[in-house]
Order: C-alpha cells, then sequence, then structure tokens
C-alpha cells in the first residue's frame, strides 16, 4: 500500500468513532482490486487500530521491543519513552510516518536461524512478531529480539550478567587481598 492511500485512510481513522463503521461504510474502492476481502477487512481494521492507539501499543502489537523500535526506525530511546509516558506529544505526521512503517513491516522469518548460536543462545524457532524463541546453555528459555540476536546485543537469557558481575566481584578481592598481602610485607 502506498504512503497517500494509507495516509488518506488513516485520517478517516482519526476522524472514526466506531472501527466497525470505518470498515463497514466504505464499498468497494479501486485498491481493493489488489487484495483479497479478507485482506481489505484487515488492512483496514489495522489502519483503524494504528490511527487510534499509541505508540507503546502500536509497537508492542508488532512485537518490537522499544530498543529495537528505536533502532529500526533511528529514534533516541528517551524520545521513544518520552512518546509512551506522554510526557512529550508526538507529532500527528510522525506518528503517521511511524505506523505506516509498522503496517509495512517485512514479516520474513529468517528460515537460516533455527540451530544457530549466538553467544551462549541458540535460536529455536520464530514466536510472537519480531521476537525468536532461545535456549540458553544455562537451560532457561527467553524470547528475543531477532535484531538484538543477529547483532550480539543479547548473548544470554541474563545468566552471563550475573556470572560477569560475579567473576568482576571475585576479581575485585583478589585485588584487595593482593594489595593487602603487598602492604604487610
Amino acid at each position: 500500500m502506498n504512503f497517500e492511500l494509507f495516509s488518506g485512510l488513516y485520517k478517516e481513522a482519526l476522524e472514526s468513532t466506531d472501527k466497525d463503521m470505518f470498515i463497514g461504510e466504505r464499498g468497494w474502492q479501486y485498491w481493493m482490486n489488489d487484495y483479497e476481502v479478507k485482506e481489505v477487512a484487515a488492512l483496514l481494521s489495522d489502519i483503524y487500530t494504528l490511527a487510534n492507539s499509541g505508540i507503546r501499543e502500536n509497537r508492542e502489537r508488532y512485537g518490537f521491543t522499544r530498543a529495537a523500535f528505536c533502532r529500526r526506525h533511528d529514534i533516541p530511546k528517551r524520545t521513544a519513552e518520552s512518546w509512551e509516558m506522554e510526557q512529550n506529544k508526538i507529532a500527528p505526521y510522525l506518528k503517521e510516518l511511524l505506523d505506516y512503517s509498522l503496517l509495512n513491516e517485512e514479516k520474513e522469518v529468517d528460515l537460516t536461524l533455527p540451530g544457530k548460536i549466538f553467544g551462549r543462545l541458540i535460536a529455536v524457532s520464530p514466536d510472537k512478531g519480531n521476537n525468536w524463541r532461545c535456549l540458553c546453555d544455562c537451560g532457561n528459555i527467553c524470547f528475543v529480539d531477532v535484531d538484538d540476536l543477529k547483532n550480539g546485543f543479547v548473548k544470554s537469557c541474563g545468566c552471563e550478567d550475573h556470572l560477569t558481575r560475579q567473576l568482576k566481584e571475585l576479581s575485585a578481592i583478589k585485588k584487595l587481598e593482593e594489595n593487602k598481602m603487598l602492604k604487610e610485607e
């Protein structure tokens, strides 16, 4: 769907007070020839929902964590957070563009991922949205954004962070003990 068509439907959805009326009152239009009947209803429903929902609801509906959403759209995390917490109001034209990008988000599944190892994680299967079910070598199952997985931002279920903290603490204790021994000599 091109942006011009999306924008017109989006603006109508913002003015409409009822999703069923928005979908039902439309009648058959030229652009609908490119879609199956069920696809048209689903598309109109998605546009209405996007237009009448907040940034957080929309990003979660499409399976994005805030971090992945921000990376995908090159938005500072604090900016997205302030929109979601309604500390700052997002410009309507910008929300429309973000919603358009979500609607047109590629839903292709990378069939080469199952069985691949990312740090301590093994990719098992696709899950909701952009997430993958992963098995950590500690035995835990976790759900990770595919981009975070591929880019190495997430390498464990969190157990690695715990182990890293423990190693740093042990290293610090060892250094303190060595310094204490040197001072005693």
